[in-house]
């Protein structure tokens, strides 16, 4: 028999070796939290080690306690660091805000008064116009005073609270409501003439309706500008009134 030692082949070949999967990471994180429970449960049940543990945890509560005085809401009130109010311009050309609105009125006031009188020697004819049309004409001119009159009726006591030229009371009435007095009183006599003559033709007399028409031409006239002067940028800023509060008036 031979002195060598003897092969044996391996009946089992390689690719006949099954490879089993490694096991997920999450199985590994359970057992170790599994061991960790486990030791921790170990350690509680020694009753030593109990006692070591309750004076550990006696002597950290204390510094883990947040101090009442620091628990309470502390309510700090903010600076103020409010801007104070911005001055407004002199020059900012709102100030001119109700003047220029009054003016355009005004404007188209003065051009209907001409207008008529102009017409009354018998202008309106060249017009193409009849005595009644030119009647019915004129007319508006009286209406679309007492309409603005109406309105500022309802602006010159704002007006007033700061300029008394706008104000009425028991003691005094401000220059222009005693201006609109003395316009209305020659508009009653103007409204009866044209109401005559449109009843009757005959009693249209260019010089008697121009005679009226120059009874209430100056206040008139001196009126609208009176009103568009003391509206203007300087009078209103006199009188202390502010961009805000000008805008705040109806025009």
């Amino acid at each position: 028999m031979p002195d060598h030692p003897v092969r044996v082949k391996s009946t089992t070949s390689r690719s006949s070796v099954s490879t089993q999967p490694a096991p997920p990471a999450s199985l590994n994180n359970t057992a170790l939290l599994a061991l960790l429970f486990a030791l921790f449960a170990t350690i509680l049940a020694v009753p030593s080690a109990r006692s070591f543990l309750a004076a550990r945890t006696t002597r950290l509560v204390p510094l883990l306690r947040i101090p009442e005085n620091q628990t309470r809401r502390t309510i700090v009130n903010p600076p103020n660091f409010a801007m104070p109010a911005k001055a407004d311009n002199p020059n900012d050309p709102r100030w001119n805000y109700l003047a220029e609105g009054m003016d355009r009125y005004h404007a188209h006031f003065r051009w209907e008064f001409n207008r008529v009188y102009d017409l009354a020697d018998g202008g309106f004819h060249k017009e193409g116009m009849s005595l009644p049309r030119f009647i019915r004409e004129a007319a508006q001119l009286s209406q679309h005073l007492d309409m603005h009159h109406r309105i500022e009726a309802h602006i010159f006591p704002i007006l007033g609270k700061k300029m008394p030229q706008f104000k009425s009371g028991a003691r005094e009435s401000g220059e222009h409501l005693k201006s609109h007095k003395q316009i209305h009183d020659g508009l009653d006599r103007y409204d009866a003439f044209l109401k005559a003559v449109m009843a009757d033709s005959s009693q249209y007399s260019s010089t008697g309706l121009r005679g009226i028409m120059d009874g209430f031409r100056g206040v008139l006239f001196r009126h609208l500008d009176e009103e568009v002067h003391d509206l203007g940028a300087e009078s209103m800023k006199a009188a202390g009134w502010t961009l805000a509060e000008l805008r705040q008036i109806p025009m």
